[in-house]
């Protein structure tokens, strides 16, 4: 019989442009995924999570202090991993199996 290991989950990130404009959608991700890595290069800010990477529009409006429609995440970011799925009041990137 042969053994089966567990599957790790796979890892999604996003990489932002690091601007006054963005900093509130980052801290935004940060607050709804406290478990994820952050790295700060010049110009952009990674995020990367294992399983992925969940973003409430709530908490993006809560930073910004106006209000943001999930859509415009796509002029922030740089490039990702994993699949993105925008919804009217979340977005998450994750890697379908």
């Amino acid at each position: 019989m042969t053994e089966t290991k567990p599957r790790r989950p796979r890892v999604a990130s996003i990489d932002i442009q690091d601007t006054e404009t963005n900093r509130p959608i980052v801290d935004a991700i940060v607050e709804d995924n406290p478990d994820a890595e952050l790295l700060y290069q010049p110009g952009m800010v990674k995020i990367r999570n294992d399983g992925g990477i969940y973003i409430k529009k709530e908490t993006v409006e809560k930073h910004l202090g106006a209000e943001w429609e999930t859509s415009e995440i796509q002029l922030s970011i740089i490039s990702m991993s994993g699949n993105l799925d925008i919804e009217e009041d979340y977005i998450e990137i994750a890697w379908r199996r």
